[in-house]
């Protein structure tokens, strides 16, 4: 899936800072370099879920230039 303007225009942080990642519960989409969308996921805490390398999908994702878009839904 190409990610539309809607996507393209939300907050964007870059795998290699995801410490800037909100601490709050969203909807993120991680979109690489070509805005292909990768992946669409959930979390209660957005910023915990990408902390570290631990994540699952981390090691898939690192060697491209990936971005963390985050819909907040407070």
């Amino acid at each position: 899936m190409i990610a539309d303007s809607f996507l393209l225009n939300l907050l964007k942080v870059s795998l290699a800072t995801k410490d800037n990642l909100p601490i709050f519960s969203g909807i993120y989409y991680v979109v690489d370099e070509q805005n292909l969308v990768w992946y669409v996921g959930k979390a209660k805490n957005i910023r915990n879920r990408w902390q570290g390398k631990s994540y699952h999908r981390f090691f898939n994702l690192n060697h491209r230039k990936i971005i963390i878009s985050q819909f907040i839904t407070e």
